[in-house]
């Protein structure tokens, strides 16, 4: 595993797309290689385009080299690697605790009930026992609380946290095609019921059932022959109620459902970049070469030392630019994974290559990126523009 150096300095996100567009890159600032097509990106020429800022793991061998600075959290709705100990030793302890909890009382509670040949169940407890019962388990909580806290840092000691680092390396291209952003919200009805809806609406009360007694009663009907169909084949009375279905088909009354839409979740945002290439020259050719690389190597894992383990590739920034700075009228990206690539070699006329002897190199590229967030975001996150 590689060995995480403390690091000197850290960048958050707005930090690493203002230090490292192509302009600023010419003046030392922390991107180093910034791999772009075409060559006139970030000039007068193609001043719209986009970056992708790759960040590397911690705990990559392969990605070492390109390894920059820490990234420090930026608000996302995720989890923390620097809140990983004190979350599991919280997360461990409260489950272990409960543990302990319900085993003592449960252990307890039987030792103390004495069995009747009449009542299967054991007697009940006296006042004095359940005091003790309770207190008993109380105590065996509180230290599986400790114990369970205990094993929850030593299990982070053990497995390790992760740190994203900004990388060496950058990708700028040319906008292509329309930024889109696709925002879903997920909802879904449930029913209320009539006889609680009606309440809960403001549409019924005492005063209005009683004012009601056959529509009251009629409900109440309902709602029994529907437990009916629990007890079916059993003695119980109600199985002798006709249906529901037979009772509205006479009636010719249904129940108001009071359907409701109740918030779920947001859904993960995704987006797509396609780019065709068509390089001039044997050097611009290399250039297409090394991008679509550095894109496969970021998207793939990588297996630990051990080989029991991948670890998580790495994430991206993304940010659409107008010429220096990062075009603010345009929403943001949230950190990101690539989570397809399609590469198709080859235009509408077939695949060729060029003529002059470059071992086959191919006249035009189609790369396809799709991109999904990390974060669900939030009308905070919305604020701040993604």
């Amino acid at each position: 595993m590689a060995e995480e150096t403390k690091p000197q300095g850290s960048f958050d996100r707005d930090a690493i797309v203002r230090s490292n567009s192509i302009a600023t890159n010419k003046n030392g600032a922390e991107t180093k290689t910034i791999l772009k097509y075409p060559e006139q990106v970030g000039t007068s020429e193609v001043p719209n385009y986009v970056m992708f800022y790759p960040l590397v793991r911690g705990n990559s061998i392969v990605n070492q080299p390109t390894r920059s600075r820490a990234l420090t959290d930026t608000g996302e709705n995720r989890a923390e690697s620097q809140n990983a100990t004190e979350t599991q030793a919280v997360a461990s302890g409260l489950a272990y605790g409960g543990l302990r909890f319900a085993l003592s009382k449960s252990t307890d509670t039987r030792l103390f009930s004495k069995s009747s040949s009449k009542n299967k169940l054991g007697n009940p407890l006296s006042k004095q026992q359940k005091q003790v019962v309770n207190r008993r388990a109380a105590w065996s909580g509180v230290k599986g609380l400790v114990q369970g806290a205990a094993m929850g840092v030593g299990s982070s000691l053990i497995q390790g946290t992760d740190t994203l680092y900004s990388s060496t390396t950058a990708i700028a291209l040319q906008v292509q095609s329309n930024p889109a952003f696709k925002y879903s919200a997920s909802w879904s009805s449930a029913d209320l019921g009539s006889f609680v809806g009606a309440f809960a609406s403001g549409n019924s009360g005492l005063a209005n059932m009683l004012a009601n007694p056959l529509d009251t009663a009629g409900i109440a009907l309902r709602n029994a022959s529907k437990m009916s169909k629990a007890t079916k084949g059993t003695t119980n009375p109600l199985s002798a109620l006709p249906s529901n279905d037979l009772v509205q088909a006479f009636s010719k009354k249904v129940e108001n459902p009071y359907k409701e839409q109740l918030f779920r979740s947001m859904g993960f945002r995704q987006f797509q970049f396609t780019y065709r290439f068509a390089p001039e020259s044997e050097a611009e050719f290399q250039d297409v070469k090394n991008i679509i690389q550095t894109f496969a190597i970021h998207m793939h894992p990588e297996q630990d030392d051990s080989g029991y383990f991948f670890i998580y590739p790495s994430e991206f920034v993304i940010a659409y630019y107008y010429k220096e700075k990062e075009n603010e009228n345009i929403r943001k990206i949230a950190q990101s994974a690539l989570i397809n690539m399609d590469v198709s070699y080859g235009g509408q006329e077939g695949f060729t290559t060029f003529l002059s002897n470059v071992g086959g190199k191919p006249t035009e590229i189609t790369l396809t990126l799709t991109f999904q967030e990390l974060e669900l975001l939030t009308n905070k996150r919305a604020k701040q523009g993604f």
